[in-house]
């Protein structure tokens, strides 16, 4: 399996690799982080105003980038987490337009690599 696409798009392949000890594992979550709905969940609430959800959205982004080694991601997560725990509305609602176009970059990024030979297991 070739991993060098993911770590173009910004993935810590190595720390992703021993976390994830099989091919089929690695496959299986990129194919779940592809299909997950929780960024457009955090962004609809973000745009109502929705303080409670959004901090569920934003951590629950946190935790998944964290695991999957989107250590850029994570962090700016972890930054929007903090943001709206702390009573900073405006500041964590400015930093959608940054996530929207990381988020979007990473999932063109595993949606290639995952159309591509690179994610076929290596004999």
């Amino acid at each position: 399996m070739n991993l060098q696409p993911l770590q173009e798009a910004g993935i810590d392949t190595a720390v992703l690799c021993d976390r994830l000890m099989e091919d089929e594992q690695l496959l299986r979550f990129m194919e779940r982080f592809v299909q997950d709905e929780t960024f457009a969940r955090l962004t609809a609430v973000i745009a109502a105003g929705k303080l409670t959800e959004a901090v569920a959205e934003a951590h629950s982004l946190k935790g998944m980038t964290g695991n999957l080694a989107m250590n850029l991601l994570h962090e700016r997560f972890s930054q929007q987490v903090w943001y709206l725990r702390n009573d900073q509305w405006d500041a964590a609602a400015a930093m959608m337009e940054e996530l929207t176009l990381l988020y979007h970059n990473m999932l063109i990024g595993i949606q290639m690599w995952l159309q591509s030979d690179a994610a076929q297991p290596t004999a």
